[in-house]
């Protein structure tokens, strides 16, 4: 299945300064956002959104990686993101899914109401359940699937009513969570730890400083915490130091601007915090595999 309104084929999240995710899911009345990561899918760096998440895969495999959860998800499987929890998606060559991301207003958005109080808040304010490796042998998982199918079906079809059909699919969706996170306990779910907040400081302020000089003393300063535990606990989560992680969200944006601006490479090279062109080139080459030029020539 091909999603023709939306199609994600490569992804730069942008933040706030407290790290949510800027992107607009949906609309402001219908919430909901739909997309597909179709082959050659570039990764989709570590954010955060208030927003829920479910996807299925149709081909290929992925890392997931959900706060301190690391999986694989293969074809017939997917995965579920809580409210407000760190991730990022690292696709192979071949990765082919269908996500559906959406808000809980989308369900209830009266905090006062028994839905809201019932199902969503245990759901979303838990601080036990961050995700879930949805897999096709366990029975609630494939119940997951199959509503994420259905919610992401009913859009592509676009019938008189599909905003009532994939609202329904996603509180089925939300109501087989709720009971699992009431109902089974919390030492089967993986506890987050209290670094994913200095975490999510720092991502926030990489992204929001590609071009300007960053130190690893910058890093620390705005998690409040040593450069020893800044390197520490950015290692533990994310897998690499932050300055390494800063270079590769530089490549990732030049990347995205060489393929869709018409700004000169040394322009763009600026804009992404390489302030020396040579070094630009090579880091850029070591990454993708071709200089910036080739880059620009063959996504166009």
């Amino acid at each position: 299945m091909e999603n023709t309104k939306s199609k994600i084929t490569a992804c730069m999240c942008a933040t706030d300064a407290s790290g949510l995710e800027l992107v607009k899911h949906g609309t402001k009345n219908f919430p909901v956002g739909f997309y597909s990561k179709v082959t050659n899918s570039s990764e989709v760096p570590w954010h955060w959104h208030d927003h829920l998440e479910l996807e299925y895969v149709e081909a290929g495999e992925a890392k997931i990686t959900i706060e301190s959860m690391v999986f694989t998800v293969r074809k017939g499987e997917g995965f579920f993101v809580n409210s407000a929890r760190l991730h990022a998606v690292f696709p192979d060559k071949d990765y082919i899914s269908h996500t559906v991301v959406f808000h809980p207003s989308v369900i209830s958005s009266n905090p006062e109401s028994d839905i809201y109080r019932k199902y969503l808040e245990p759901l979303i304010n838990g601080d036990s359940f961050a995700g879930l490796h949805l897999t096709e042998d366990i029975p609630f998982h494939r119940e997951l699937l199959s509503y994420t199918k259905s919610a992401f079906e009913s859009y592509i079809k676009g019938d008189f009513g599909y905003e009532i059909d994939v609202t329904n699919s996603l509180a089925k969706a939300v109501q087989c969570l709720a009971y699992q996170v009431i109902h089974t306990s919390e030492n089967n779910y993986n506890v987050p730890d209290k670094s994913i907040l200095r975490v999510k400081k720092m991502l926030a302020y990489l992204t929001q400083n590609l071009s300007e000089k960053i130190e690893i003393e910058d890093i620390a300063k705005v998690a409040r915490i040593s450069t020893t535990e800044c390197l520490r606990c950015f290692n533990k989560t994310v897998g690499m130091p932050p300055i390494q992680y800063l270079k590769k969200l530089r490549i990732q944006k030049a990347a995205l601007l060489l393929g869709s601006s018409d700004d000169k490479i040394i322009d763009i090279a600026l804009a992404c915090g390489f302030s020396d062109m040579s070094y630009f080139a090579r880091a850029f080459k070591e990454s993708r595999g071709m200089s910036p030029k080739e880059y620009r020539n063959s996504v166009r």
